[in-house]
C-alpha cells in the first residue's frame, strides 16, 4: 500500500484569462460551389414567439406547444419553413452543406424566380443555380450567406 495524504490547497489568487470568442475567419469558411445534388428536403414549423422549431407530430395536430418557450398555438398560424442538405463541389472536393429557407429565398432572388415551399420548385431552383460564393460554418455546415459568384 503507499501512503497517500489529502490536503486542503490554498485558495487560487491569479486573474483566470477571458474567454474571448474566435473571429469569422476561425469559425466559418468561404467556398465558391456549384450544387450538384440534393440529399434531403424537409419542412418544419415554427413557433410564432421564439422561432424555433416545434415538435415534428405538430403537422398533424390542430394546437401545439412549443418545447422551448411553452407557447400554445394554433398549428395553422405556425410559420412553415425548409430546409435543403444539399452536395456540392469546389474544384476537385466535394462536401455537403445545409440551406435553411433564408438562404434558399436568395437563390431564388439571384435565378428571378418565384418563391416557393414546393420541393420540386427548390430542387430544380437549387440545381440550375450559377456558380454561388457562399459562407458556411464549419462545425455544423450551415449557411450563413449566399450570392452569386461574380469572376
Amino acid at each position: 500500500m503507499h501512503d497517500c495524504t489529502v490536503s486542503e490547497a490554498e485558495d487560487f489568487i491569479e486573474s483566470l484569462p477571458l474567454s474571448v470568442e474566435l473571429p469569422d475567419s476561425f469559425t466559418t469558411t468561404e467556398a465558391k460551389v456549384e450544387v450538384t445534388g440534393l440529399l434531403t428536403f424537409g419542412k418544419y414549423l415554427s413557433c410564432l414567439q421564439c422561432h424555433k422549431k416545434v415538435a415534428d407530430g405538430s403537422f398533424t395536430a390542430k394546437i401545439i406547444k412549443c418545447g422551448n418557450c411553452n407557447l400554445t398555438q394554433k398549428r395553422d398560424k405556425c410559420i412553415t419553413n425548409c430546409f435543403a442538405q444539399v452536395k456540392v463541389s469546389q474544384d476537385d472536393n466535394q462536401f455537403t452543406v445545409t440551406f435553411f429557407q433564408e438562404q434558399i429565398k436568395k437563390v431564388f432572388n439571384i435565378l428571378q424566380g418565384p418563391q416557393t415551399l414546393d420541393e420540386e420548385k427548390i430542387t430544380e431552383a437549387l440545381l440550375d443555380a450559377p456558380i454561388l460564393k457562399i459562407k458556411y460554418d464549419n462545425k455544423s455546415k450551415i449557411i450563413n450567406e449566399v450570392s452569386p459568384y461574380i469572376i
